[in-house]
């Protein structure tokens, strides 16, 4: 077993009003460099579109599977993806699906860093 230091800390002080003070402490890095941002941008980005072709494939089996119409799914791609896509939604068992949109929605909303947030001064003392 190896020793290692603590991830670097940052310390951000939020004062809205001349008696409340916030305090965030956070282990993420500041992206500084253009890579960096550039990265923090795109993870956004990719997340999003996950998150939402997670949402669309649940919304899509849900609506097959209850005999529902599936008409803007159709408007958004097209007659022939959209026949294609709920077909082979339909023989895609529930019990697969949503662990599996479970795991991607939990790693879409998860941070990947670790922080603490301390309250306001000010409502530590009402």
């Amino acid at each position: 077993m190896f020793l290692s230091s603590p991830p670097s800390q940052t310390l951000t002080i939020l004062e809205p009003t001349s008696s409340t003070i916030s305090f965030t402490v956070s282990t993420r890095p500041v992206p500084k460099t253009f890579p960096a941002i550039v990265k923090f941008y795109l993870s956004i980005l990719v997340r999003c579109l996950l998150g939402t072709l997670t949402s669309v494939v649940v919304w899509t089996k849900w609506r097959a599977s209850s005999e529902k119409s599936t008409t803007a799914l159709e408007w958004v791609f097209g007659h022939v993806f959209e026949a294609w896509f709920v077909k082979s939604l339909e023989t895609l068992q529930w019990r697969y699906l949503v662990p599996v949109a479970m795991a991607i929605i939990f790693i879409v909303f998860r941070r990947g860093y670790t922080g603490t947030f301390l309250p306001p001064l000010s409502l530590l003392f009402l």
